[in-house]
């Protein structure tokens, strides 16, 4: 089952890219389970005993301790640390790989231990997690979010009307909104550990020793309530109520009046989470399998010290309409309730069988998805399997532009719109789903039509009268000059987008200087314009061009067949071929010159230096590449399903 395709909240996410007369251009052309089996059912059909009046009474039978939770109540432990030892999977030994690599691949589908999960109900799913990890659904991919100003582990996460609020250790909560993210700057010091929004401006972060906090109309409130236990899981809903759940096997209810709670399990659970339906009924599930329902008047122990030994921790519970929930926990544990029983659903995988799952969510759409920690992630499909989900990039990036902070700007399918900053992944939302091209300076251009510019806040779509593919861009100091897939050259000024020539041949290439323009195409049709005119530059080739950049008083330019040229003075020389191999983009940065392409091929020259191949010992297809603005030596690379890469030449 494929993901909600919409995504809100409008983001505006502010970066400068200094236009020089080297951003780097792109070609626009194209590229060329098992059902699961039968569920173990537990005969709980409702009718378990009332526990939530009798806070004497202990209905857990005999069961390991709690090794996870034993410090739910120890103010004093870090939050981060209180879980078992199996959470810190995604933390690297840090004497691993002491040698520095000259060429490395960033891994985005590895983003490490995921706490929370959301999912807006008419927009994308949410994933908050470590080292400040947000991602958001966006098709069949999680994309990174816009880059947060902080890199604070995040435990929870829930949002209303396009705002997103996030928070966690010591007093952090943060709002995303169409201007950006805010430091709501919440009144304690207290480790917050969930979050329920009730709208857009009432909103409950719930953590530490009890500590429930309310941010209504931008402002704080601290409720007085008799809870001196720590609250793991909020719930708040739009008519008012509020729940939240926590140590001691407690729950806490707000009716619009006044605050009480219960106990509803035994002193030594500890409640994660819970989760309403829109008929009321309530699941709250924690420690030792337990699992409790409220179908309007009392909670019921519907499940504990489940057959698994030890009994598994439970830290997630979602709902669509009240009567399914899914409930997930540590080592693969997914339960799920439907005509009135539960039963323990096994977990296809192949990889995440076993996974320790933190957080679960459910869209209107019907769609579940479990997250938990060492970047383990499933999904139910329309058969009923659940089956892994990677939490990564895996979109095609078609162009790279430096960023004057030193990283990058990255474009690619379906209106992706990447930062790269500090090691960091970052994502600018813009308002189309249109394949972007190639990026040069501030703007941005893709399929029908589509030039956006990236430093708007929020991104602002320059008008154009045409609906062809626009496939590449090069921006100067005061002007930019843009070409489409049908032959057109069009002039870029001042927000105006006009045409200076047209062809009755296919483009896929535009560089510039001040003086110079070359555009290319199929063909080998290279043509260069100045004040003396224009003129076909002999290229010797059939074949397709798909980039070029100025290059010692002249251009380079590569394409199809591995070919590399330096064209000069009305001549080209050929500098390189291979007729087994493509080259998709070419980059210069102070007389030196990279070019990348098929199967991870790397190419570099200098001026009086023949191509030189390097060997990387990877092989994925690069589309464009780019030397960074302020670091000496470094260059991005950007290619097909993701691909990132960093090359350090001075190693």
């Amino acid at each position: 089952m494929l993901l909600s395709k919409k995504w809100l909240g409008l983001v505006g996410l502010i970066f400068l890219l200094a236009c020089t007369n080297d951003p780097s251009p792109l070609d626009a052309t194209a590229d060329p389970g098992q059902d699961a089996p039968a569920n173990d059912f537990f005969d709980v059909s409702g009718d378990g005993e009332d526990v939530s009046q009798d806070p004497q009474q202990d209905p857990i039978q005999d069961a390991p301790s709690d090794v996870a939770d034993s410090h739910g109540d120890n103010p004093q432990v870090d939050l981060i640390n209180d879980e078992t030892t199996t959470d810190d999977l995604s933390q690297p030994d840090e004497t691993s790989d002491p040698e520095p690599k000259a060429f490395t691949l960033l891994d985005f589908n590895k983003v490490g231990n995921v706490r929370g999960i959301w999912a807006d109900p008419e927009g994308p799913i949410w994933v908050v997690g470590d080292d400040g990890l947000i991602l958001r659904s966006k098709g069949h991919e999680f994309l990174p979010a816009p880059m947060p100003p902080f890199e604070t582990d995040l435990t929870g996460i829930s949002g209303a009307d396009g705002v997103i609020f996030v928070c966690g250790p010591k007093g952090a909560a943060w709002r995303l909104d169409g201007s950006g993210w805010h430091d709501l700057q919440a009144p304690t010091d207290a480790d917050l550990m969930a979050v329920g929004a009730a709208s857009s401006n009432s909103v409950y972060f719930v953590g530490r020793l009890g500590k429930i906090l309310h941010f209504h109309d931008g402002e704080w409130s601290e409720p007085t309530t008799i809870m001196d236990s720590d609250l793991h899981g909020v719930l708040a809903a739009p008519n008012g109520e509020v729940f939240a759940v926590g140590a001691l096997g407690r729950v806490v209810q707000f009716d619009g009046t006044d605050w009480k709670y219960s106990q509803i399990a035994a002193p030594g659970v500890i409640l994660r989470s819970i989760a309403r339906g829109p008929n009321g009924t309530m699941v709250a599930v924690g420690s030792k399998g337990n699992i409790l329902m409220n179908e309007g008047t009392s909670w019921r122990l519907q499940l504990t010290t489940e057959t698994h030994q030890p009994p598994r921790d439970l830290f997630g519970v979602a709902t669509v309409d009240g009567t399914e929930f899914v409930v997930v926990g540590s080592d693969g544990a997914v339960f799920q309730y439907e005509n009135k029983k539960w039963k323990v659903v096994p977990v296809v995988g192949p990889f995440n069988t076993n996974g320790n799952f933190r957080a679960i969510t459910a869209n209107s759409q019907g769609e579940f998805i479990a997250v938990g920690m060492d970047s383990v992630a499933i999904a139910r499909d329309d058969k009923g399997s659940w089956k892994d989900l990677p939490l990564g990039i895996v979109s095609d990036l078609f162009g790279v532009e430096a960023a004057s902070h030193g990283g990058f700007i990255a474009v690619g399918e379906s209106g992706t719109v990447l930062e790269y900053q500090n090691g960091r992944l970052g994502s600018v939302e813009v308002p189309t789903d249109e394949n972007l091209l190639a990026v040069s300076c501030k703007y941005a251009v893709g399929n029908k039509g589509t030039l956006l510019d990236l430093s708007q806040t929020p991104v602002a779509v320059i008008p154009t009268d045409t609906t062809a593919n626009l496939v590449d861009v090069w921006a100067l100091e005061s002007k930019a000059y843009v070409i489409s897939e049908d032959g057109a050259l069009y002039g870029l000024e001042n927000g105006q987008l006009s045409v200076i020539t047209q062809r009755p041949n296919i483009l896929s290439t535009v560089c510039a200087t001040e003086e110079t323009v070359w555009i290319g195409g199929l063909d080998g049709r290279l043509e260069e314009q100045d004040r003396y005119g224009q003129r076909l530059l002999p290229t010797d080739g059939a074949f397709q061009l798909h980039a070029c950049h100025p290059y010692d008083g002249g251009v380079l330019v590569v394409g199809d067949n591995g070919y590399v040229a330096h064209c000069k003075s009305g001549e080209c020389v050929r500098l390189f071929e291979d007729p087994l191999t493509f080259i998709y983009g070419v980059h210069s940065h102070q007389d030196f010159a990279v070019m990348v392409g098929w199967a991870g091929l790397i190419l570099t020259k200098t001026v009086d230096g023949p191509v030189t191949p390097l060997d990387t010992g990877v092989y994925p297809v690069f589309r464009d590449v780019v030397a960074s603005k302020t670091l000496d030596g470094i260059w991005y690379l950007v290619g097909l399903d993701g691909t990132i890469g960093v090359w350090d030449a001075d190693l």
